[in-house]
């Protein structure tokens, strides 16, 4: 499955605040190389591969549509982004350039150590840096260029030379030739100074965006992202980030940039973690883990009764921290454990400070949270900074693999589709599948994780379709999925075409003979089973849609599947039937009441089931229609936090850890904690280990498949 590019060029830029540009005259686009055009970062050993090669070919010819950034000819000189750069930062770029230049341009000794040599180029340079710099403050951009260009050529490892990169794709975009322009700006960008960095990253952040240049664009918004004062801005620069990390770029990718951003920028964290999580990924399973290797931090004095919580309190994520939070309250009630919070309010770059401050101001021996996907990168790096134990309520995959501190109680997408996977193919026998689902990470990652599943027992994924994110119509993927949109293209229509046409008839009767034909293909539906990964709200449209193609999935239901052979003449077993699958999302009332009969029979994974018939699923469930006056339905997030600091409980009063190495040792012995969710255990990794609940919709509502007999 390809990766898409959803937005289109201004979109994209638009989407993440960068710099709104003017077009270029057409007579000024510079007219370069398609391997100039599609340049982007440096790679490391072993690039991106054919499939990012070929990404980039196709794009060759999209920079020439890129805007410009030029400034007015009517403008001061100190207006231009040009002008404003060299103003902001030549004093610093001198300053830089000086370092190790020879002062001294008296008698030079018959022979020349290399060290002096070093510093008469470095002294060269540096002159010819500055004479570059004049013309650039002049406003002669042509000179300018071929003089960085010049300098670059003759001394490519002085340490000017990033500035000049810098100088010179100003120069170059300040001409006209953007592909160019981009191609310098990230040579060495964070070697840059700083006030030349502030002055590029908005200008080639639009231009990378505009092209499809996805490493580049990372990598100056990551600078934007750390230099930005206004909370909104900061945040849009975050979610493209993050959403460039998901749906765009390759592991190769990642790997650099985590290698290339300095650990101080502000949004590090995400690309470490999403390298740690690439090589969790490739590693073997006989692999032991190996967490990655952070400088450790002062954490201060410890409270061994104590326990933090990281939650988004306030903002459009606080009912998420608020259902933690009564979740916590009930489970450490009378325990005198402190329980003290730090709230986000959804801003995964407040995280980091509510850490610190927890630790190192509130001695916590341990921390629960983060709730957001977005916001553990930012969480597990600090904690395993600070050497202290965190129990993540994400569903990150490879989360623990971050380090030896870092836990997980939160059910996970891989878990989902293992559990699903194991039922369809192991207990029913099923091989043939198909998936539909939403374009945004939820929906994907659970597709390509039980599209992996099915790969590896042997099964075969036989149709995919996607559809986008805020869709409410879908049977155009209906269609699809069973061969009825391009029906012109079926094997059988393409045949009957050809005898149509060889028949002594009107066109007029060909065309209605063809139309019939057409009419008369019936659907293909050479899969047992669909995974739909979306929520119940989405679920209960499209299942109808599924219908309307004879995508029968109530095969449960003996009567309907009577009346449908008797309406068809056919005979139940000749009756093609889809067992739908679904995630967590769906295990809702909601669901029940608003899909009907379309939804029946449908089985979907939980790790959590409010009527199961355990002790402990029945404790919380009074608890917590105490706690919240019945206004809230216990759900999955409640139960994981319940149980969470159930365990920490637990540990506290039985084993009283005095440290934080002592509390991370006590929570690798976790195994079989009794809780809302049942059995619940830590493997060797941190990684939650559970048996997760295989839920269905009955005729009296959701159900557990082959429920035990309650006591």
């Amino acid at each position: 499955m390809s990766r898409k590019s959803r937005l289109s060029a201004v979109c994209l830029a638009a989407a993440v605040g960068l710099t709104a540009l003017a077009p270029l005259n057409a007579a000024s686009q510079e007219t370069a190389s398609a391997e100039e055009n599609t340049a982007a970062l440096p790679m490391p050993a072993g690039g991106s591969g054919n499939a990012d090669s070929a990404r980039r070919e196709r794009l060759a010819d999209s920079i020439a549509q890129a805007a410009s950034p030029a400034a007015s000819a009517q403008e001061s000189d100190a207006g231009t982004p040009a002008a404003e750069a060299a103003d902001a930062s030549a004093q610093e770029a001198k300053a830089d350039q000086a370092d190790g230049a020879s002062e001294d341009a008296g008698e030079q000794p018959d022979e020349v150590s290399q060290e002096d040599e070093e510093k008469q180029a470095a002294a060269k340079a540096a002159a010819r840096f500055d004479e570059a710099l004049t013309q650039f403050k002049e406003r002669d951009f042509q000179g300018a260029a071929e003089a960085f260009d010049a300098l670059l050529t003759e001394f490519p490892a002085s340490p000017s030379a990033p500035d000049a990169h810098g100088y010179l794709s100003l120069a170059l975009v300040e001409t006209g030739r953007n592909a160019s322009g981009l191609r310098h700006a990230a040579v060495d960008f964070f070697k840059m100074t700083k006030a030349l960095r502030q002055r590029i990253a908005p200008t080639f952040a639009a231009l990378a965006a505009a092209s499809l240049q996805f490493q580049s664009e990372a990598l100056f918004t990551a600078q934007l992202a750390d230099t930005e004062q206004d909370a909104a801005q900061k945040q849009a620069y975050l979610d493209r980030l993050n959403q460039l990390i998901q749906s765009e770029l390759t592991d190769d990718e990642v790997n650099f940039l985590a290698q290339t951003i300095p650990p101080e920028n502000t949004v590090w964290p995400i690309f470490l973690f999403r390298q740690v999580q690439l090589k969790s990924k490739a590693a073997k399973p006989a692999d032991e883990k190996s967490p990655a290797k952070l400088a450790a931090r002062p954490a201060g004095k410890v409270q061994p009764r104590t326990i933090g919580a990281i939650l988004p309190l306030s903002g459009k994520f606080g009912a998420f921290g608020k259902t933690v939070k009564i979740a916590l309250d009930m489970a450490l009630k009378d325990s005198g454990i402190r329980l003290v919070t730090r709230d986000t309010a959804g801003n995964p770059l407040a995280v980091r400070q509510a850490v610190r401050e927890l630790v190192q101001k509130e001695g916590a021996i341990v921390l629960i949270g983060p709730v957001l996907s977005t916001e553990a990168p930012f969480a597990v790096l600090e904690a395993e900074q600070l050497g202290t134990p965190l129990i993540s309520l994400t569903s990150n995959e490879g989360l623990p693999q971050f380090g030896s501190y870092i836990f997980r109680t939160m059910l996970t997408r891989s878990a989902q589709a293992k559990a699903l996977a194991d039922y369809a193919m192991g207990r029913l026998g099923y091989k043939n599948f198909a998936v539909l689902f939403p374009e945004f990470a939820y929906g994907s990652d659970l597709a390509h994780a039980f599209w992996d599943e099915v790969d590896s027992r042997g099964g075969q994924m036989r149709a995919a379709e996607s559809y986008a994110i805020d869709q409410t119509t879908f049977r155009d993927q209906a269609r699809k999925l069973v061969g009825r949109y391009y029906l012109e293209e079926r094997e059988e229509f393409v045949k009957g075409r050809k005898e149509i046409d060889a028949m002594k008839k009107s066109d007029f009767h060909k065309r209605k003979l063809k139309e019939d034909l057409l009419k008369k293909l019936p659907p293909i539906i050479d899969f047992d089973a669909l995974f739909i990964p979306d929520s119940y709200q989405r679920v209960s449209l499209v299942a109808p849609a599924l219908a309307v193609e004879d995508i029968i999935t109530n095969a449960c239901d003996r009567k309907d599947i009577e009346r449908i052979a008797e309406t068809t003449g056919k005979k139940t077993k000749e009756l093609k039937t889809v067992l739908l699958l679904g995630s967590d999302a769906w295990n809702f009332q909601e669901l029940v009441d608003r899909g009907g009969k379309f939804v029946q029979c449908a089985v979907f994974v939980d790790a959590f089931y409010a009527n199961a018939p355990l002790a402990e699923t029945r404790a919380f469930v009074k608890g917590w229609t105490r706690a919240t006056q019945g206004k809230m339905p216990p759900l999955l997030l409640g139960a994981v936090s319940y149980d969470t600091a159930g365990i920490l409980r637990d540990i506290i009063e039985q084993t009283a850890p005095q440290s934080r190495a002592e509390m991370k040792d006590a929570l690798l012995q976790v195994k079989g904690f009794p809780g809302a969710c049942g059995s619940t255990a830590f493997d060797d990794s941190g990684e939650v280990n559970r048996p997760l609940f295989l839920l269905t919709i009955g005729k009296k509502g959701i159900e557990q498949v082959d429920a035990p007999a309650s006591k």
